[in-house]
């Protein structure tokens, strides 16, 4: 069993929304004195894992906590249904807000995205090619966002979520070095926590939450120009294009309404079972790859209830990443 001091790797799993507690799993470990020595990451864990690469965890982080419901909406960029409901561009570019035109080969930390090749259903793993790219590649949900096209060793290749087919990826943190693995499955548990239902909490008055994280200097600029274009274009700020973008985010969460299981229904809205049958798909085929590939150790948050779009609930879903991994290491000192 590890020990605190000691070198590990990071296997951080997708889960949409759920992903948010992958940054307090880090937190806790770093607290704890555990040396991270690099991070494979699949759909929202290599959304984490590649900012936390890049050095830019904490803003990210704190950004995370200023979101309310309609402020998640507002990345999500409808298209015509072809390829998916979303084109991706929105959330490409808040990203690379974070990480501007990093490349992989020169993060601090070795670092590894899962994607998978839509044609052919190979596992694809990204380390030698922009950072936004990766993972871009890694988070394209199937049917809701469009498969990212990317050269791989010279080939184009259509890439999908890596949830596809490495739910928690073991496998690919085993590639980084011969280190313990640390694997963090956020698609498990079937209680339903009320914590994670609470929203973050709002100031009555005075400068909102992403008001105070737009004026930090410790965030980068390009983040800060990026997020603050969308909070003048919400409260009107620019005329033409402010009431564009509003009308665009009500759009977008109006529609999204329509397709959300609603209170008291006992049939799931069509996002709902969509997203429910993922998570399910990919709790059991991460039990397998664990049977195959035991990690040294795993962390499993308790997450039942947190929805696909549910990034404003990012405090909540923050601590019960810590809990779960003060329990966890609770358990390995005992």
């Amino acid at each position: 069993m590890i020990k605190p001091g000691e070198d590990i790797l990071l296997a951080l799993g997708g889960g949409a929304a759920r992903g948010v507690a992958h940054i307090g799993v880090i937190r806790t470990l770093e607290e704890a004195g555990y040396n991270i020595r690099g991070v494979a990451g699949t759909s929202i864990g290599a959304v984490v894992g590649g900012i936390y690469c890049a050095g830019e965890l904490d803003p990210f982080g704190d950004f995370l906590q200023t979101l309310d419901r309609r402020g998640v909406f507002r990345f999500l960029d409808p298209i015509l249904p072809r390829a998916g409901l979303f084109a991706g561009m929105r959330l490409e570019e808040m990203i690379a807000g974070f990480v501007g035109a990093r490349e992989i080969r020169d993060l601090a930390l070795p670092f590894v995205a899962v994607a998978v090749d839509v044609a052919n259903g190979d596992e694809v793993h990204l380390n030698d090619c922009p950072l936004v790219d990766a993972i871009r590649a890694s988070f394209g949900i199937p049917g809701l966002f469009a498969p990212k096209g990317l050269v791989v060793n010279g080939v184009e290749r259509w890439l999908v979520d890596g949830g596809v087919a490495s739910p928690v990826p073991v496998g690919a943190a085993g590639e980084i070095a011969k280190l313990p693995i640390v694997a963090v499955n956020v698609n498990r548990g079937f209680e339903r926590p009320r914590v994670l239902r609470k929203r973050n909490g709002k100031s009555p008055s005075g400068p909102s939450r992403m008001e105070q994280f737009l004026d930090d200097e410790r965030v980068p600029k390009a983040a800060r120009d990026f997020l603050g274009g969308m909070l003048d274009a919400r409260s009107g700020k620019e005329a033409a294009s402010g009431t564009q973008e509003v009308e665009a985010s009500w759009a977008v969460s109006n529609w999204l309404g329509m397709f959300r299981t609603r209170e008291g229904s006992r049939s799931p809205g069509m996002i709902d079972s969509l997203y429910n049958s993922v998570v399910l798909l990919q709790h059991h085929l991460a039990r397998a790859q664990f049977q195959v590939t035991p990690p040294a150790l795993l962390i499993e948050p308790n997450l039942e209830g947190v929805g696909l779009f549910d990034f404003h609930l990012g405090e909540a879903l923050i601590e019960e990443g810590r809990r779960a991994t003060l329990e966890k290491l609770a358990q390995v000192d005992s």
